[in-house]
């Protein structure tokens, strides 16, 4: 799933490991600058979109306040499509949204959230179709937002903020280990497919994942790269980019999906 997808528009949940306790060091009182962007070529053209959020970490008793605000909200799609990714993930502009996190980097509440997620539900509801299923640039829930369960609801606002977290990953030694891709990533209509991540240590410090796999449908092709670049020292992920390659027939499709945390001045 784009990154811009889960995290930007709040569309659907997004299944993120859970942060292991003391690895989560934010610089506090200080605005890190998280951006999402997505570039998406098929035979119609080229299309970008971007989301761009502030969130400042706060010391708190019982963990971390996470304040998330949504700044800038800008895409390239003219007419329709552009219209409908605006007015979707727009919802939540320069509202701040308030975490609060555990010791371990869990979010355990979200201020005010019945409001905040009938503001996400509002948003998305402005672009659903007749049929009232979203079709945001091609993604289509199983359900309505506003049926999800609460738990559900509070997953989704939470992929807002969990992305740029490392969680245990911040205390992965290099090496190699098998990581398991969805199907919906490479094989649809199959299982999930097994890939190999290599991690390596980089000389300021930080650790790179790579992850590269294709699937194996002999009526079209299809590649993966990912890439995470993770500050253990703080318990942060400062960028992942994940690059899908679809070939059929008809033409070819990819999309480039990047986050990027930009750490603030001390």
């Amino acid at each position: 799933m784009p990154l811009i997808l889960a995290a930007a528009l709040g569309a659907a949940a997004v299944q993120t490991p859970a942060p292991a306790p003391a690895l989560l060091a934010p610089v506090l009182d200080r605005p890190y600058r998280l951006v999402f962007e997505d570039e998406r070529v098929d035979p119609s053209g080229t299309r970008h979109f971007r989301v761009e959020r502030t969130v400042v970490f706060h010391r708190e008793p019982g963990g971390l306040l996470a304040v998330v605000t949504l700044v800038a909200v800008w895409t390239d799609a003219a007419g329709e499509f552009g219209r409908r990714f605006t007015t979707a993930t727009s919802a939540l502009k320069d509202r701040p949204v308030r975490f609060h996190l555990s010791p371990d980097g869990r979010v355990s509440s979200i201020d005010d959230e019945p409001a905040v997620w009938a503001a996400v539900v509002a948003g998305v509801a402005a672009i659903a179709s007749t049929s009232g299923r979203v079709s945001e640039i091609g993604r289509r829930p199983e359900l309505p937002l506003a049926m999800l369960p609460p738990e559900a609801a509070r997953s989704t606002l939470a992929s807002i903020l969990t992305p740029m977290l490392a969680g245990s990953d911040a205390a992965v030694a290099p090496g190699s280990r098998t990581v398991t891709l969805p199907r919906s990533t490479l094989a649809p209509s199959g299982s999930d497919v097994p890939a190999t991540e290599v991690v390596t240590r980089q000389a300021d410090g930080t650790l790179r994942f790579t992850v590269r796999a294709g699937g194996n449908d002999p009526a079209l092709e299809r590649r993966i790269d990912r890439v995470r670049v993770i500050d253990p020292a703080h318990g942060l992920v400062l960028l992942a980019e994940n690059s899908q390659l679809i070939a059929i027939p008809g033409g070819t499709h990819r999309i480039l999906s990047r986050m990027r945390v930009d750490l603030p001045v001390r």
